[in-house]
């Protein structure tokens, strides 16, 4: 198991590649606020080989999309994230 820290900006957290057959990275995004578990499973099909799980560490909320590539993946779960929070604040009053 080959386990290390990744980058000088602290974002990259760790790569993992466990096995032949699945790799992990963990990033820190939004200055902390958001953390970002991607598992890259090599026997897959194509369409799903990245699936990425995006989790708010202030609110909670996670979401998890499969995808054929992993920035699309982390991009669709922010946009989850985001929704989310939208909407929670609306339905509190936070916002008009």
């Amino acid at each position: 198991m080959a386990t290390k820290a990744k980058g000088t900006d602290n974002n990259w957290l760790v790569h993992d590649r466990g096995n032949s057959r699945v790799e992990t990275e963990v990033w820190l995004h939004a200055d902390g606020r958001c953390m970002q578990i991607s598992v890259y499973d090599h026997a897959a099909p194509k369409h799903r080989r990245w699936t990425v799980t995006v989790i708010d560490r202030e609110s909670g909320a996670k979401a998890t999309i499969s995808h054929e590539f992993n920035t699309e993946a982390r991009d669709l779960a922010f946009a989850q994230i985001d929704a989310l929070a939208d909407s929670v604040a609306r339905n509190l009053g936070l916002v008009s």
